[in-house]
């Protein structure tokens, strides 16, 4: 390849790998202006046995609960409320807006605590549905006719936290996602480039040229033909 086919396919594959990481950059920076923010905030419950005078039932109650069925149950109870929409409800969020708002209920591993857990699309927001989550649950478990009751074990107020990657880490991986894109394409175009290069150079023994040797001087002398006598006539004749 010549230097000058050399520098253009450089100019190409770097322009190339320009463009490429320019339109993921701003790809990426479309989707994320267009994501809705979202924040979380939590609050908990704690099932424990209901006051009994007798030490064994106590026990026997606590050894139910080590298990972790009555709060699996006590979980699945609360799920089954959807304590989100109405607290989306008291809140005066429009239909719209309550779909943006979802509600986890998770136990504890090796633990009778309950996780609630707000999501939603202001952090005030979260944290004012998550504590009347907690509310909501702990007045509607106690009031069920079970040898169990539930207190709060953690309060919402000051718990609020953005969903996802903070903004500068986010822009960092999009930054980072895009210059690796436009690098790989710049090293397939400069290797597309060296491989045409190389196909469209012509081979050195084909262009090589040919040597021809030129004989001066007068041309070989011929002998004109030899006329045949009568004898070998009559012998060619008899041998047809």
């Amino acid at each position: 390849m010549t230097p000058q086919g050399r520098a253009r396919g450089g100019v190409l594959s770097v322009v190339a790998g320009v463009v490429v990481a320019s339109l993921v950059a701003a790809g990426a920076a479309a989707l994320l202006a267009t994501r809705p923010q979202q924040w979380s905030a939590a609050s908990s419950l704690l099932v424990i046995p209901q006051s009994a005078d007798n030490p064994d039932l106590v026990a026997g109650l606590y050894d139910a609960l080590s298990r972790g069925q009555v709060p699996a149950t006590y979980a699945e109870l609360l799920r089954d409320r959807s304590l989100e929409v109405s607290q989306a409800q008291q809140q005066g969020l429009s239909a719209e807006e309550t779909l943006a708002v979802s509600l986890e209920i998770v136990v504890v591993p090796e633990t009778s605590v309950l996780d609630l857990t707000v999501t939603a699309p202001r952090p005030g927001l979260a944290e004012a549905m998550a504590g009347g989550v907690l509310t909501e649950a702990e007045s509607y478990l106690s009031g069920l006719n079970t040898p169990y009751t539930v207190v709060a074990a953690g309060e919402a107020a000051g718990t609020a936290r953005r969903d996802g990657l903070a903004p500068l880490p986010l822009a960092a991986v999009v930054a980072a996602v895009a210059l690796l894109a436009g690098l790989a394409v710049q090293q397939a175009v400069s290797a597309l480039s060296r491989a045409r290069g190389v196909r469209a150079e012509p081979d050195e023994a084909s262009t090589r040229p040919v040597p021809v040797t030129i004989v001066s001087g007068p041309p070989p002398e011929t002998s004109p033909p030899r006329r045949l006598e009568p004898d070998e006539h009559h012998r060619l004749a008899r041998r047809d």
